[in-house]
Protein backbone atom coordinates (compact mmCIF):
# COMPACT_ATOMS: atom_id res chain seq x y z
CA UNK A 1 0.00 0.00 0.00
CA UNK A 2 1.45 3.33 -1.07
CA UNK A 3 1.60 6.28 1.27
CA UNK A 4 1.21 9.76 -0.15
CA UNK A 5 3.36 12.77 0.73
CA UNK A 6 0.21 14.34 2.21
CA UNK A 7 -0.10 11.39 4.62
CA UNK A 8 3.56 11.75 5.59
CA UNK A 9 2.96 15.46 6.20
CA UNK A 10 -0.04 14.65 8.41
CA UNK A 11 1.92 12.08 10.42
CA UNK A 12 4.83 14.51 10.87
CA UNK A 13 2.39 17.22 11.99
CA UNK A 14 0.83 14.85 14.54
CA UNK A 15 4.35 14.35 15.92
CA UNK A 16 4.68 18.11 16.39
CA UNK A 17 6.77 18.82 13.30
CA UNK A 18 6.05 21.91 11.23
CA UNK A 19 6.13 20.50 7.72
CA UNK A 20 8.07 17.42 6.62
CA UNK A 21 10.89 15.71 8.50
CA UNK A 22 12.55 14.57 5.27
CA UNK A 23 13.89 16.59 2.36
CA UNK A 24 12.73 14.08 -0.27
CA UNK A 25 10.08 11.34 -0.33
CA UNK A 26 10.13 8.50 -2.84
CA UNK A 27 6.78 6.73 -3.23
CA UNK A 28 6.29 3.12 -4.38
CA UNK A 29 5.90 4.20 -8.00
CA UNK A 30 9.34 5.82 -7.87
CA UNK A 31 8.14 9.42 -7.96
CA UNK A 32 10.42 11.80 -6.11
CA UNK A 33 8.54 14.38 -4.07
CA UNK A 34 10.05 17.41 -2.39
CA UNK A 35 9.49 17.53 1.33
CA UNK A 36 11.43 19.78 3.66
CA UNK A 37 13.32 22.65 2.01
CA UNK A 38 16.93 21.59 1.35
CA UNK A 39 18.15 24.74 3.09
CA UNK A 40 16.37 23.66 6.30
CA UNK A 41 18.04 21.38 8.78
CA UNK A 42 16.51 17.90 8.80
CA UNK A 43 15.50 15.98 11.89
CA UNK A 44 18.13 13.85 13.65
CA UNK A 45 20.70 14.86 11.04
CA UNK A 46 24.03 16.58 10.93
CA UNK A 47 24.01 20.19 9.77
CA UNK A 48 25.16 19.28 6.25
CA UNK A 49 22.93 16.23 5.68
CA UNK A 50 19.81 15.70 3.60
CA UNK A 51 17.16 13.10 4.40
CA UNK A 52 15.45 10.84 1.86
CA UNK A 53 12.41 8.79 2.89
CA UNK A 54 11.51 5.71 0.86
CA UNK A 55 7.94 4.63 1.50
CA UNK A 56 7.73 1.02 2.60
CA UNK A 57 9.45 -1.30 5.00
CA UNK A 58 12.30 -3.58 3.95
CA UNK A 59 11.33 -4.42 0.36
CA UNK A 60 11.53 -1.33 -1.79
CA UNK A 61 10.36 -1.39 -5.40
CA UNK A 62 12.67 -1.30 -8.42
CA UNK A 63 11.15 2.08 -9.26
CA UNK A 64 12.19 3.40 -5.84
CA UNK A 65 15.71 2.02 -6.17
CA UNK A 66 16.13 3.58 -9.63
CA UNK A 67 14.81 6.93 -8.39
CA UNK A 68 17.05 6.83 -5.33
CA UNK A 69 20.14 6.23 -7.49
CA UNK A 70 19.11 9.08 -9.80
CA UNK A 71 18.45 11.45 -6.90
CA UNK A 72 21.73 10.59 -5.19
CA UNK A 73 23.64 11.20 -8.42
CA UNK A 74 21.96 14.60 -8.83
CA UNK A 75 22.63 15.56 -5.21
CA UNK A 76 26.28 14.46 -5.40
CA UNK A 77 26.77 16.64 -8.48
CA UNK A 78 24.91 19.61 -7.03
CA UNK A 79 26.69 19.57 -3.68
CA UNK A 80 30.06 18.34 -4.98
CA UNK A 81 30.30 15.42 -2.60
CA UNK A 82 30.93 11.72 -2.84
CA UNK A 83 29.87 10.88 0.70
CA UNK A 84 26.58 9.04 1.11
CA UNK A 85 25.54 7.63 4.46
CA UNK A 86 22.91 4.97 5.02
CA UNK A 87 20.88 5.67 8.12
CA UNK A 88 17.82 3.49 8.13
CA UNK A 89 15.07 4.52 10.48
CA UNK A 90 11.74 2.74 10.38
CA UNK A 91 8.75 5.02 10.34
CA UNK A 92 5.47 3.99 11.95
CA UNK A 93 2.80 2.66 9.65
CA UNK A 94 0.32 5.26 8.55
Amino acid sequence: MDVTPAQVFTQNSQEGVLGYKDHFIITLDGKIHKGRDVDSLGFDLEETALSILLIGRDNFTEHQEESLKKLLTELKEKYKTTKVCDLTVKQNDL
